[in-house]
């Protein structure tokens, strides 16, 4: 459990594992799993609106199983054309990047939706108000949305673009395994050769160097 609550933390802070390319389905399997217990958390939480004795007894249930659904659901239905998007843009050989990238953002939101839970459980006890009450959990939406698309934007960061012909495609930049890199400079030759120099970096440790090299004669780094 304290492995888990770690791993969320981790992910909150921008980490890269989430990025990992190595153990993709462990890291995917992580990922779902906060989707789906935050998501059920908050949605219980939310469910809780009118007291839950009674009739309303079940209410959290449905509510908490909502949550999930709908963020996997609706991740589920906008991903083909999305996908689409990427073939016609020609990038569609780092859509496994930009898919766990995706992924990684809707199980923050709901991380962040599970922080805000005691925030709307203390607006359930502050006021009687039904329309009061779906105004303030589209509000908590909206902030841990909002949240979530900055993490996006700190995992796009490790991407760097390289060209194959007329083709340009997203990889996930060279550097120490765990580290999120981060390029600064490149410079190259006329004969091909390549050098490029940034920096390397997660959540817990010492930042590093990252000095990249390629070879006019190797496609890679």
């Amino acid at each position: 459990m304290t492995s888990f609550l770690l791993h969320a933390d981790d992910l909150l802070r921008g980490g890269p594992w989430a990025m990992r390319p190595d153990r993709p389905r462990r890291v995917l399997l992580h990922l779902f799993a906060f989707v789906v217990l935050f998501g059920v958390f908050y949605g219980a939480v939310m469910g809780s609106f009118g007291g839950v004795a009674g009739r309303r007894a079940l209410q959290p249930v449905y509510s908490g199983l909502k949550v999930p659904l709908l963020l996997l659901v609706t991740f589920g239905l906008s991903l083909p054309s999305f996908f689409v998007l990427n073939t016609i843009l020609g990038v569609r050989s780092d859509f496994r990047y930009v898919l766990r990238g995706l992924i990684a953002t809707q199980a923050a939101l709901t991380i962040v939706l599970a922080a805000l839970a005691p925030v709307t459980a203390f607006w359930y006890a502050s006021s009687a108000d039904y329309e009061s009450a779906l105004m303030f959990n589209a509000l908590m939406f909206l902030v841990a949305s909002v949240a979530a698309q900055f993490l996006l934007r700190r995992w796009y960061r490790p991407l760097v673009e390289h060209g194959t012909g007329r083709r340009w495609s997203s990889v996930p930049a060279p550097g120490l395994p765990g580290y999120d890199g981060r390029l600064m400079a490149v410079a190259g030759s006329a004969g091909g050769e390549l050098w490029a120099v940034g920096s390397a970096s997660r959540s817990a440790g010492p930042q590093r160097v990252l000095i990249l090299h390629r070879c006019a004669s190797s496609p890679s780094w």
